[in-house]
């Protein structure tokens, strides 16, 4: 049922995808509801590769050197003319990097029904956590090894 309210609704900017355990499937009572907002105007790539580039589209690459496990740094490489994006990036050692305070703040400004609650954005009552999504179109070199990781050891047989 969440992937067809998902798949309707979408708009052309973007994608919402409910995850966490409403979107796993469970109803658990008093767990929220948790949305991923991905954009369909920006885009991730780990490396420089030859990619097909689109001038319509926003552009970032992966950086992972001078970070913490887990983290990375998103390079703006490109901006569409369209794009207003450059209010949520910080200049730093030269390039523009996308800001995650800049871009949730985006959801804050002149709202009080959100406020911050980790790296989401909830609506005041709990009840819906908002994440803001870029999307990648392959796996990053820092989660690649979860392709191959053994599904036996995580959940444990009696969550299974």
């Amino acid at each position: 049922m969440n992937t067809i309210y998902d798949n309707i609704s979408g708009d052309d900017s973007q994608v919402y995808i409910t995850s966490g355990s409403f979107g796993e499937g469970l109803d658990m009572r008093g767990s929220d509801t948790d949305v991923m907002i991905v954009s369909k105007h920006n885009e991730i790539y780990d490396t420089l590769t030859p990619f097909v580039f689109n001038p319509t589209k926003t552009y970032f690459s992966l950086m992972t050197e001078d970070t913490k496990p887990g983290f990375a740094m998103l390079r703006l490489i490109y901006s569409s003319p369209n794009s207003a994006i450059l209010q949520y990036c910080e200049h730093f050692r030269r390039d523009n990097y996308l800001s995650n305070a800049l871009l949730k703040s985006f959801f804050l400004k002149d709202n009080s029904y959100f406020e911050l609650h980790g790296p989401c954005i909830s609506d005041k009552g709990g009840l819906t956590d908002l994440a803001p999504c870029l999307h990648c179109k392959s796996w990053v070199t820092p989660a690649f090894r979860w392709t191959m990781r053994s599904n036996n050891s995580w959940p444990n047989g009696d969550i299974k």
